[in-house]
């Protein structure tokens, strides 16, 4: 719901009262006032929030799932809530509680876009009969149209107000002092009725901007009797009460609040032809109606109520006739939820088309920041080393090489002097791109800063169309993956052609998917363009031009011809694009051929080690270049003969030239480039071991004890075998329960076997770069499947994990916590708490305690740690109690496993570890709005629970004891209780304080002293003691000894005096949050904070009542405590969220 009432942030008014009922009636209301400053309120299952226009926008960016968007206008409001809800896929409701059609000089344009907004929404509610005809007339359908007037809220008794003496006639007007009020009109005819009467009497309550414009016009017509202006009231009902009538000169209502509440009370109302005048207020039997903006007309009826005493007592008894039959705000409210019910029963009048899956582009732009952030700290590491580590790694000199000679007209050339050669081995798109660059003034740092926001974007576009083919949690993890993966933010900060090539490569992949998915020709030739420029820019694409679109077209529903069709048009769309290279070469060269790179040279380099394994020679040796013609021949003719060798090689020895080339894969799926990562920070050279792939080295993880230097190069082969193996998995998985997505899945084969095969033997973390989005994806999928599968299994047994700081029955603070345990054990199958320290314990069969038993402080934190960590995994969910660090640390694991969280707080301080908290759990339990005061949407207010013990009989003592809970400090203000006992003793009171409790903290004993010494100095000795800290059990105990425990905090609801309410005793308490427990009793139960004398009046006045009647006290208060506040309701509540299924 969209509402300009700012009033519903405040908790007592009655617009959040009926928001809190709308709540409860709907299940679930979020209502939106528009502003400029952020805020939020709680109102029962109502949530207020302050609709900013960031927030605005955020809602129409990454829209919330409504089934109903409300608004309270049909202008600005109701124009958001139609943005809304065409966003969301929501119907669309416009109320109307003003009359657009209606005033002083209607506006053309108002009724036009209040016309626009109503055609297009689903439903209309009208408040009064004459705007109900209002819609009729302009065409709106009659079952779209619900009449829902405002009933009265009756559950709250008018407020008193004194009658001014001496008037025979008292006038009221009660409303927003603007101009479409007419309160000018009626000053007017108000001084005219007062020339004849001068006991005649105005009240104007009311506030608005006109209001020193009507007090200035007052003051001129020199009344006899002045005007009286009350300004705003929160319930007038006390002032319409003591009038004679109510007075509403209106040009335009829809409905008319203070009309009603005026007839409730039996006042007759004198009002223009508006609103409900005609449907409720009736002329001449319980008010007078006149014509809108008819002086005098208004000023005729005032002066016949003045005159005719008869005509006073008919409207008079007509009006309490009339008042009796008004709906209460309940019926309204039910008919409002029935009207949402039927809207949500029909077709919505725009159709949408929701996405199959969440799209989550605010985890994709989260993303994409998340990447190009890691770059640009990349961009800034390798920056403050010198501009040569752009290139350090890489053959980023010969590229700018290349670059420099297109400009100075050399042509495509690697040399530095004549004759300028032309080179085979390159592409021509990223020398061009460079060359571009440096034509136009930027240099290397541009390029860099370019690839960093390519980078980005190819994790984002993973995160976006990645969901598609492995789900959307997968994708969004494989683009964290790849934009958090060490080796690809480097190379992304490297003088190389794989970032460029690798972006057009991802965007053509899942182009060519999407063409095939959703058979359309244009989105297979823009793939075939995508490949085609990836190709132009890296060599290595040139076979992938053919297999992405034949592997993505050989699984579809499609049929044959059809798929054939798509996947030759992507691959002549791609020729197309790389065409022109081939002929230049073949003009260049006399061959057809695009590089001497990819394929070949990785043939070559396979051959020629297995060459100089087997005969001790180079390869160029064995087949020497016998023809003649440029430099660029030799390499030129020999990729031509690799394919002819490695024939030949295979036949002869086909067992060892395998097992060399897959042995040469390893580099490739290890090679982690963190080594590199480490020399950049250390800005030298680093001698780090490589691995030697023919067995000279038994094991380099030896070399880690020697070799510090290592770690990273060992971190880095770990990390990356891992991901191999998961990666595995997920093809696997993908393979066998996504047959639908097997063309994707054979892409993803096709594209990883294109570099691994290209890389031949001795490849690194770069040649594995290009594939890196396609097996992050898959291991993604394969993490996500294991968990799941996992958590499906462990989900299958009602197992909670709490964690908490003690588990001990003597524990002086929560010691109550033990009781909690046993309500929980008592509704789940098991539990297992982790907790820092555990004590004395009598806990259920069915829960087990672990808690870390080194005494040193860094390795219990690290044992906790692990045992969470441990537990997490089989647990249904997880519950922390109070401390928010739990959940930051927990949350590394309860996220991927997909386990729901639960944050159990209640203290009035809000820290940054608390807000954090709160974004990683799922929900926020706490005692009650004041207990927790982040605002957020995740914070839900379930009562204390107070564990209920069983009622006791009490023994009545000649003393009257009091009895004060708490922490010796100075925030519990328990001098104020000892000021108050000696006040009671000097009256005659018998009063004696037991004080239970004592300090915790250093500073807290100062406090403690000085407490005793006042003590001390009243002469209380004999009358005080200090009980000091004891066990929980022993605390119910001392509730049922005394007669009244008092809580003189000023700061949240201890919850002591839950407690003692529990156990049946009286309370008198400071803070205004315990206004609901005490009830109707609150004024004779609260007293203000640091009040002494009013505190002693309190406890006086309890003094003074019999045995019987305190306990009738504290059975009322434990009434409240069970109803609002029990611990069973609370354990019920958390096994509802953690099992919801079992409801």
């Amino acid at each position: 719901m969209i509402s300009l009432d700012r009033t519903l942030f405040d908790h007592s008014s009655p617009s959040a009262s009926r928001m809190r009922a709308y709540g409860e009636a709907a299940g679930s209301l979020t209502v939106a006032v528009p502003g400029f400053r952020s805020r939020e309120a709680a109102c029962g299952k109502a949530r207020i929030e302050a609709l900013t226009p960031w927030r605005l926008l955020l809602a129409l960016v990454f829209p919330r799932k409504f089934d109903l968007v409300t608004a309270q206008d049909p202008f600005w409001t109701g124009a958001a809530a139609f943005l809304v809800a065409r966003r969301c896929g929501a119907r669309l409701e416009i109320q109307l509680h003003g009359d657009p059609w209606a005033g002083e000089r209607p506006s053309a344009a108002r009724i036009g876009v209040a016309l626009w907004l109503i055609r297009r929404a689903d439903g209309v509610r009208a408040v009064s009969e004459r705007l109900r005809q209002r819609l009729v007339e302009a065409v709106i359908p009659d079952e779209r149209i619900s009449k829902t007037p405002i009933g009265l809220d009756r559950t709250e008794a008018a407020p008193r107000f004194s009658r001014p003496p001496g008037f025979e006639t008292v006038f009221v007007f009660v409303g927003r002092l603007d101009k479409g009020k007419g309160a000018d009109l009626l000053i007017d005819a108000f001084a005219a009725v007062q020339d004849k009467n001068r006991k005649t009497a105005l009240l104007i309550v009311g506030d608005g901007p006109e209001r020193a414009s009507l007090e200035s016009q007052a003051r001129g017509l020199d009344l006899r009797t002045p005007i009286r202006f009350f300004g705003w009231m929160r319930d007038p009902r006390g002032v319409i009460a003591a009038a004679d009538a109510l007075v509403l000169p209106s040009w335009s209502e829809g409905w008319g609040r203070s009309p009603v509440e005026a007839l409730a009370a039996g006042v007759p109302v004198i009002m223009t032809d508006v609103g409900l005048a005609g449907e409720i207020v009736r002329d001449n039997e319980n008010g007078l109606v006149v014509p809108p903006g008819d002086a005098a007309a208004l000023t005729g009826a005032l002066q016949r109520f003045t005159e005719d005493p008869d005509l006073r007592a008919r409207l008079r008894n007509g009006a309490v006739t009339n008042g009796r039959s008004f709906p209460s705000f309940g019926n309204t409210v039910a008919e409002v939820v029935a009207a949402w019910k039927k809207m949500l029963s029909r077709p919505p009048r725009q159709a949408f088309e929701p996405p199959r899956e969440p799209s989550g582009r605010r985890a994709v732009i989260s993303v994409f920041l998340i990447a190009l952030a890691a770059r640009l700290l990349m961009f800034w590491l390798i920056e403050a080393r010198g501009t040569e580590f752009f290139y350090r790694f890489s053959d980023g000199n010969e590229y700018l090489l290349v670059a420099r000679n297109i400009l100075a007209g050399h042509g495509f050339s690697l040399y530095k002097e004549p004759p300028y050669i032309p080179y085979s081995y390159y592409v021509p798109g990223y020398p061009y791109f460079l060359a571009g660059l440096l034509f136009v003034g930027l240099g290397v740092r541009s390029a860099i800063l370019f690839q960093d926001i390519l980078g980005a974007a190819t994790a984002a576009m993973l995160a976006a169309f990645g969901w598609r083919i492995v789900g959307r949690r997968a994708a969004i993890l494989a683009g964290v993956l790849l934009a958090l993966e060490p080796s690809t933010v480097l190379w992304n900060n490297q003088i190389v052609t794989e970032t460029i090539s690798t972006t057009l490569m991802v965007a053509g992949m899942f182009a060519v998917l999407g063409a095939v998915r959703k058979d359309r020709l244009r989105t297979a030739a823009l793939s075939g363009i995508l490949l085609g420029g990836a190709t132009l820019v890296r060599h290595a694409m040139q076979y992938l031009t053919i297999l992405i679109p034949a592997a993505a077209a050989a699984w579809s529903p499609l049929r044959l011809r059809r798929r054939l069709a798509l996947a030759f048009v992507a691959f002549i769309c791609a020729l197309a694009m790389i065409s022109p290279w081939i002929i230049r070469n073949r003009l260049t060269f006399g061959s057809w051929f695009y590089s001497t790179a990819t394929g070949g040279v990785a043939i070559g380099k396979t051959l020629d080690f297995y060459s100089q394994v087997r005969w001790g020679k180079q390869l160029s040796d064995l087949i020497p270049y016998t023809g003649s013609g440029t430099a660029e021949k030799p390499s030129i003719e020999r990729s031509f003969l690799w394919p002819r060798v490695l024939f030949q090689f295979l036949r002869d020895d086909p067992v060892g030239l395998l097992s060399l080339q897959l042995r040469g894969l390893v580099p490739f799926f290890l090679g982690d480039g963190y080594t590199q990562i480490r020399t950049v920070l250390s800005g030298g050279n680093l001698s780090v071991p490589e691995v030697i792939w023919d067995g000279s080295h038994s094991s380099f993880f030896l070399l880690a004890f020697s070799r510090p230097d290592v770690l990273p190069f060992i971190a880095g082969k770990t990390i990356w075998a891992a991901i191999t193996l998961c990666a595995v998995l997920g093809l696997v998985f993908g393979w066998i329960s996504r047959p639908k997505d097997r063309g994707a899945f054979l892409v993803f084969a096709f594209v990883i076997a294109n570099y691994a095969l290209g890389s031949g033997v001795g490849g690194y973390s770069r040649f594995r770069f290009p594939a890196t989005p396609v097996i992050l994806l898959l291991a993604s999928l394969g993490m996500v499947t294991l968990v799941r599968r996992r958590a499906r299994s462990e989900q299958r047994s009602n197992r909670l994990l709490v964690v908490t700081q003690a588990i001990d029955l003597d524990h002086p603070v929560l010691g109550f916590f033990h009781r909690w345990i046993e309500e929980l054990a008592a509704r789940f199958e098991a539990i297992e708490v982790v907790t820092l320290s555990s004590g004395r314990q009598a806990l259920p069969l069915n829960v087990s305690v672990f808690s870390p038993r080194s005494r040193w402080k860094f390795l219990r934190n690290i044992s906790f740690l692990w045992l969470l960590a441990r537990s997490i995994p089989r647990a249904c969910g997880i519950f922390f109690h109070m401390c928010p660090e739990y959940a930051i640390a927990a949350a590394p694991l309860t996220i991927p496993f997909g386990k729901k969280t639960l944050l159990w707080y209640t203290h009035r301080s809000v820290t940054w570890r608390l807000r954090l908290a709160a974004r990683l759990v799922g929900r926020v339990f706490t005692a009650s709005p004041e207990s927790c005061r982040i605002r957020s949407s995740k914070v839900e207010a379930t009562g204390h629970g107070i564990p209920i013990p069983p009622e006791a009989r009490r023994d009545p003592s000649p003393d009257f004891r009091i009895l004060v809970v708490g922490r010796l400090a100075p925030v519990k203000d328990i001098g104020t209780v000892i000021d108050a006992a000696a006040l009671l003793r000097k009256r005659g009171v018998p009063a004696t304080v037991t004080i239970v409790g004592g300090p915790v903290y250093p500073a807290d004993e100062a406090y403690a002293a000085a407490l005793r010494a006042r003590v001390d100095a009243l002469g209380l000795g004999p009358y005080t003691r200090f009980a000091g800290s004891v066990k929980h059990e022993e605390a119910l105990a001392a509730y049922r000894e005394t007669e009244v425990l008092v809580n003189a905090s000023p700061n949240g609801p201890d919850k002591v005096v839950y407690e003692a309410a529990a156990a049946g005793t009286a309370v008198v308490a400071a803070h205004p949050a315990f206004k609901p427990l005490f009830g109707s009793r609150a004024d004779d139960l609260m007293f203000p904070g640091g009040n002494a004398v009013i505190l002693a009046d309190r406890l006086a006045r309890l003094a003074a009542q019999s045995h019987g009647e305190r306990a009738k006290i504290g059975a009322e208060l434990r009434t409240a405590v069970v109803r609002d506040h029990s611990l069973s309701k609370l354990a019920d509540r958390i096994f509802r969220y953690f099992i919801p299924h079992h409801f």
